[in-house]
């Protein structure tokens, strides 16, 4: 019986062995939809016997990079509004507290919200 291989299963081993490219490795173990369901399944009992396990300092690594790297801008969205008047829908409490914390959170994915009023 040889002997165990001391060396841990990298994505690329999982790529190698499952005929696939490393960056399609990472998508399917992140059970990102772009992936077939036969091809991530098929990743996955590859990876289960290859042993892959995901390294927890890369983990942590791309985590912190995540968190501290701004983020880029993406699109803009639309904020539609049909009220009589363009401004009256900031009336409500409500619509704008919902506002400023689709704002908040656009921002911080790298989105701009613009506002447009239907009836213009």
């Amino acid at each position: 019986m040889p002997p165990p291989n001391p060396r841990r299963a990298t994505q690329r081993d999982v790529a190698r062995t499952s005929g696939v490219s490393q960056p399609t490795v990472s998508l399917a173990l992140r059970n990102d939809p772009s992936v077939a369901p036969e091809t991530r399944d098929h990743i996955l009992a590859v990876a289960q016997k290859l042993g892959y396990t995901p390294d927890p300092y890369l983990s942590g690594l791309a985590a912190y990079r995540t968190r501290t790297r701004p983020p880029v801008y993406q699109a803009t969205l639309a904020w539609l509004t049909n009220y009589p008047r363009r401004t009256e829908w900031r009336r409500a409490l409500h619509f704008n507290v919902y506002y400023e914390g689709a704002v908040e959170r656009a921002s911080a994915l790298g989105y701009r919200i613009e506002e447009h009023w239907l009836r213009e």
